[in-house]
């Protein structure tokens, strides 16, 4: 069995305008999202002192939307997904880091992306 680690890294920047941090990968990772995983390369995350997550191209997500076709519902965090700012509402400014995962969740909990497949599918062979 092999063992794999991936190393985040967090950088503080600051601005004039505001304070922000940078989460870092310096490996391929996943995000995470209402339980769809979404393939990263090696890349950054910037994570501003407002409650915004913005993914760094080139990690970017597209068409993502509500299963349900709705409008997305506000809420206190925001992940900024594409290169134009495009952005969904999360239910919380805070995230968490799983193995090789940044986990995130929207307010609703059905947001979908292109390319996404189930948390449950990426390994389901059982081969890492």
């Amino acid at each position: 069995m092999m063992i794999r680690a991936i190393s985040f890294v967090l950088l503080m920047l600051a601005s004039v305008a505001s304070q922000a941090a940078a989460v870092v990968a310096q490996d391929v990772f996943v995000v995470r999202l209402d339980g769809r995983e979404y393939a990263m390369v090696a890349g950054s995350v910037v994570l501003s002192s407002t409650g915004a997550i913005t993914l760094q191209s080139p990690n970017l997500l597209s068409t993502c939307r509500r299963q349900n076709g709705q409008s997305f519902v506000a809420g206190p965090g925001r992940l900024v997904y594409d290169s134009v700012g495009r952005s969904l509402y999360l239910d919380s400014t805070e995230f968490t880091i799983e193995d090789d995962a940044l986990v995130l969740r929207s307010t609703t909990g059905d947001v979908l992306c292109a390319n996404g497949v189930e948390s449950t599918v990426v390994f389901g062979s059982g081969f890492e």
